[in-house]
């Protein structure tokens, strides 16, 4: 998605669960998966209308996302599970309590078979997508972390934290390459835009803004959130966003047409 000036941007907002609705992920067909307070994922398209239901995953599902093929979804729960999912009938294909602690975001590493989580406990934990076994020692970060987000070339992580603590790291290496990113408010999800470079943060303070991982520099700050925004994705090739909220209310960001090319103007004779 180009970086346009906000006020051209369009939204269009559509109400998938007020109050129940924590995470989603958009797929390519251009329906969504969300999850829920009731621990359910859901597939939903744009109108809301729900196309497929997932057993309950035992609490609210807080993190989400899909494997590029589409065929594997991810969720973690609010008490310590990560599970697999079959992307298209939702069917629970294994889940795992890897921590006491509540767990978060989660994002997929498919190459490397890889699944990483982040936790209110301040850890980034690695766990195998074939079963959610431990893949390697839990990373600690500096303070809680609510989000975690690969961008898609796999080489950069963003962790989401308290304040300015959204700190971006090499993958898998996990060391740090800028200053921490965020404002006073609690960052509550974090992703990636196409390129790579690009990372949104959403939060506590309604606001969706967009920084530059290297060096740190914000350069976009969209609002029109009436609640807290718990999770974004990008859609359509990274021309859009898609973000919600915690009253159920998903927003998407288009980037706008660019304008037909104008014709030149027949020449005349003198």
């Amino acid at each position: 998605m180009g970086l346009v000036d906000p006020r051209r941007l369009t939204t269009r907002g559509v109400t998938l669960s007020p109050g129940g609705v924590y995470s989603i992920a958009p797929l390519r067909a251009g329906d969504y998966l969300t999850g829920g307070g009731d621990g359910a994922v859901r597939r939903m398209d744009d109108s809301g209308a729900v196309l497929a239901t997932s057993e309950p995953l035992g609490f609210i599902v807080v993190g989400l996302t899909v494997t590029p093929d589409e065929r594997t979804a991810v969720a973690t729960t609010a008490r310590g599970v990560v599970a697999a999912l079959d992307a298209q009938t939702l069917r629970v294909l294994w889940q795992r309590k890897i921590t006491d602690a509540p767990l978060s975001d989660v994002d997929v590493d498919a190459e490397r078979g890889l699944i990483v989580t982040s936790s209110d406990d301040g850890f980034l934990r690695v766990v195998r997508l074939s079963d959610g076994s431990s893949a390697r020692e839990d990373f600690a970060a500096p303070g809680p972390v609510y989000g975690a987000r690969l961008n898609p070339q796999r080489t950069l992580l963003a962790a989401a934290g308290d304040g300015a603590r959204t700190t971006v790291l090499r993958w898998p290496e996990l060391t740090p390459v800028s200053v921490p990113l965020g404002t006073d408010g609690a960052t509550l999800d974090v992703f990636f835009l196409d390129d790579g470079q690009r990372v949104v943060l959403v939060g506590s303070d309604r606001a969706v803004r967009i920084y530059l991982a290297e060096p740190g520099e914000e350069l976009l700050v969209l609002t029109g959130h009436p609640g807290q925004v718990f999770s974004g994705a990008t859609f359509d090739q990274g021309r859009g966003l898609a973000t919600i909220d915690g009253l159920g209310y998903l927003l998407e960001w288009h980037a706008p047409e660019a304008p037909p090319a104008s014709e030149p103007a027949p020449q005349h004779a003198d």
